[in-house]
């Protein structure tokens, strides 16, 4: 049950469904790069059942997981029992991100007052409006996200500054992710987040 929660949490969290084998070797690719988490694509087809499965999967496996989805251990995921994106009926969880259409803006907030006003492009591309978050990440960039889960950190998969240059990848709210997504009105001016 835990386990088959924790790989349901896993696929919310990186945007993306796991249903052929190669999606395990993007999955273990994405943990490496945006949170620092090395666990080989073999060992992931193993745990979504692409290949024979073990007795049951390693205790690190299954801690490491669980840090990528902000738990401390797996015994704290066990304990906490919570599916991504469960809150307040009245809040936005998880944006579906085709549902969004061109020039729609977003405001997502982050601890401790940290906040990026972002607008929509096309194919989960973002330019940055305003950003109260980094020196990493600028009024002008254009960011990469799969997927945008409250409470989860954002993970920007690639960075392009204005004039197209690739920065790479960077993960923002690592410690308690985005604490609010506000999608604008349509008539919305920015004039300072």
């Amino acid at each position: 049950m835990n386990i088959k929660r924790l790989k349901k949490n896993i696929e919310l969290k990186l945007g993306y469904t796991i249903r052929y084998p190669k999606d395990c070797e993007t999955i273990s690719k994405d943990l490496r790069e945006g949170y620092n988490c090395n666990i080989s694509s073999s060992t992931l087809k193993r745990l979504f059942g692409f290949s024979t499965p073990s007795a049951k999967p390693h205790l690190y496996t299954l801690d490491l997981l669980s840090n990528v989805l902000g738990y401390t251990s797996w015994d704290n995921f066990c304990q906490e029992g919570q599916e991504v994106g469960s809150c307040n009926p009245n809040e936005i969880c998880f944006l579906n991100l085709n549902e969004l259409r061109e020039g729609q803006k977003l405001i997502l907030e982050f601890l401790p007052e940290k906040k990026l006003l972002l607008e929509y492009l096309n194919n989960s591309t973002f330019l940055v409006l305003e950003s109260i978050i980094s020196a990493k990440i600028k009024a002008g960039f254009t960011l990469e996200i799969k997927n945008i889960v409250k409470c989860f950190p954002l993970v920007c998969h690639k960075i392009f500054c204005p004039e197209g240059t690739p920065l790479g990848s960077t993960v923002i709210g690592k410690v308690g992710g985005i604490k609010r997504i506000n999608i604008l009105r349509e008539d919305f001016v920015p004039q300072g987040i």
